[in-house]
């Protein structure tokens, strides 16, 4: 987590597939459906659960990392090897990051099985052992559109 005491928002994003966390360590970039972009408005860092595919530490927050940059692209051109994937037309948030490390500890879900992409409070984050206690949280945080509403 942020090595300072942050109200800051903090996305919760899933490694879906090995070649997801392959991608991540490697090219240190990470991608989001528009769909599911709202939760990045006004993030500063974003932190990786993996699933049951993990043979270390399955169900758990595995990664965090700061976010450098977004950019728009299509999946087929982020993932040109998945040309012919359904959603390759659709467009993604490309999410650079700097500062990518291994949570020490990690941060186990015992409650939570299926993730996908959640906000949180940095600080409140930093302070869990389990990830099952940021259910409640992460469902009343409003996003940085519904900050700004009239």
């Amino acid at each position: 987590m942020p090595n300072h005491t942050t109200t800051e928002p903090l996305v919760l994003a899933l490694l879906k597939r090995p070649s997801d966390e392959a991608r991540l360590l490697q090219q240190q970039t990470y991608h989001i459906p528009i769909r599911q972009s709202k939760h990045l408005l006004g993030a500063s860092h974003i932190a990786w659960y993996v699933p049951s595919w993990h043979p270390q530490t399955p169900w758990s927050l595995r990664y965090q990392a700061t976010i450098y940059s977004a950019n728009l692209m299509t999946r087929a051109a982020y993932i040109p090897e998945e040309s012919l994937h359904p959603r390759a037309a659709e467009r993604y948030w490309v999410i650079a990051v700097t500062d990518l490390h291994l949570l020490d500890p990690v941060i186990a879900s015992t409650h939570w099985r299926r993730v996908s992409v959640h906000r949180v409070d940095a600080n409140v984050l930093a302070r869990t052992n389990e990830l099952g206690q940021l259910g409640s949280i992460a469902r009343r945080m409003p996003t940085a559109a519904q900050q700004w509403e009239w």
